[in-house]
């Protein structure tokens, strides 16, 4: 990896570590809830620097890997120069663009996109039997992981999620206005998908 050409910039609210590469890797981090920085450019441009400080060349080795669902504050190669005290976690949550059955991968081998994101402490709000939670919210922490599917059907749940919120953010053409009445059910084998989409068309 020394002769690596590593690039750091944001877009949005990602971090990308960019390098000649065979698919990306995702990385949630979750900073601390009582930081103020959050997503500021300050807390952002701190980030920057720690990362390419620790994720350049001359620190990493070529034989540097990274593990899915791996926390990189608990890994020794990756703890020493980012500071604890802004993260909760930096949890590498997604490979893209290889084989979905990859557990492990090389640094040297991916691009790196952080997200950067914070929990708000604040309790669902209750109005007209609505709860109404701000997201991501502490209430909800550690939920996602306690589904039992396999990863790689969390994977494209979430690229769904994700594609959907945006077109609801784009003007939707009349035809195309039923996509804003789809509703996933997930769930095992006999627990009333079929039942419960024919209660609610």
């Amino acid at each position: 990896m020394a002769d690596t050409a590593v690039t750091l910039g944001r877009t949005d609210d990602y971090i990308l570590v960019s390098k000649p590469k065979k698919g990306i890797a995702y990385v949630e981090a979750r900073l601390k809830d009582d930081r103020i920085p959050s997503h500021t450019d300050r807390g952002c441009q701190l980030l920057l620097s720690r990362l390419e400080q620790e994720w350049s060349p001359p620190k990493l080795k070529d034989d540097t890997v990274i593990s899915l669902e791996a926390d990189l504050l608990k890994e020794p190669v990756f703890h020493k120069g980012v500071p604890s005290e802004l993260f909760h976690s930096l949890r590498v949550v997604e490979f893209q663009g290889l084989d979905p059955t990859t557990r492990v991968v090389s640094m040297r081998d991916v691009a790196i996109k952080v997200n950067l994101y914070r929990c708000t402490p604040e309790s669902p709000s209750v109005s007209d039997d609505e709860i109404v939670a701000m997201l991501p919210s502490s209430t909800l922490d550690g939920l996602w992981e306690l589904l039992v599917l396999d990863h790689a059907v969390q994977s494209r749940i979430l690229r769904w999620v994700n594609n959907y919120a945006m077109s609801r953010t784009t003007q939707l053409p009349l035809a195309s206005s039923a996509a804003s009445s789809i509703v996933p059910l997930l769930g095992p084998t006999g627990s009333g998908k079929p039942t419960l989409a024919k209660a609610v068309a």
